[in-house]
């Protein structure tokens, strides 16, 4: 009788061997989703845009009192196109990696992407109308200290936009713009009735002043 060699099983691996974690673990990984972010908002105008809307929704939200439906609806729409922006924006890196040819899938996939955030970006207009006009007694209620309300998310907008706009120009303004709109960002958060939209205009301003970092030039002391 022949004897068949049969080849014995590989070896397994020791436990935990095998496995290739992110360098840093969990907060490693956030700190990468956020470099994402401020890459999308430092170099894509689109994303700009979503941020200083973001942002005034969320300095208009923490003003007024609305019901409990109508902040969720607000806040998962600006969610949703910060989102899709994102993705676009690493879509359309990952086709250019891909081909350097003006090719027709090419075109197709930066396309149909583009046109998943203005369908998201649509939907989320039409939703905020649509708050607006039921937000007649809120906006009644809130009458008082608009005025005084309107003026600090003016100033936050205004110090917003420069970073946004033109942070690339000078790391002196941008951090002039920087402390002013958190010195005003302070003064909303103590005049709040809605501390998720706060929190919504402290991170998208924090968003704005990080993409400006990183694309304005070094200046020596």
């Amino acid at each position: 009788m022949r004897t068949r060699l049969v080849p014995a099983p590989p070896a397994r691996p020791p436990a935990g061997e095998g496995r290739v974690a992110a360098p840093g673990g969990l907060l490693a990984s956030f700190g990468h989703a956020w470099r994402g972010l401020v890459h999308a908002v430092a170099h894509e105008r689109n994303m700009k845009l979503h941020v200083a809307a973001g942002l005034a929704v969320g300095l208009a939200g923490g003003c007024v009192a609305l019901p409990l439906a109508a902040q969720l609806g607000l806040l998962l729409c600006v969610a949703l196109v910060l989102a899709a922006e994102a993705f676009n924006t690493a879509l359309e890196a990952l086709v250019d990696l891909c081909t350097t040819e003006l090719r027709r899938e090419a075109r197709i996939a930066k396309d149909a992407a583009a046109g998943a955030v203005l369908a998201l970006a649509a939907g989320a207009v039409l939703a905020g109308a649509a708050v607006v006009a039921r937000a007649g007694p809120a906006l009644s209620a809130a009458r008082p200290r608009l005025g005084a309300d309107a003026a600090i998310g003016a100033g936050v907008l205004a110090a917003a936009g420069w970073l946004l706009g033109r942070g690339h120009a000078s790391g002196r303004a941008n951090r002039v713009a920087t402390a002013l709109g958190g010195a005003l960002l302070a003064g909303a958060a103590h005049r709040t009735v809605a501390w998720p939209f706060t929190g919504l205009a402290v991170a998208l301003f924090a968003l704005a002043a990080a993409a400006a970092a990183r694309r304005s030039p070094q200046v020596s002391r």
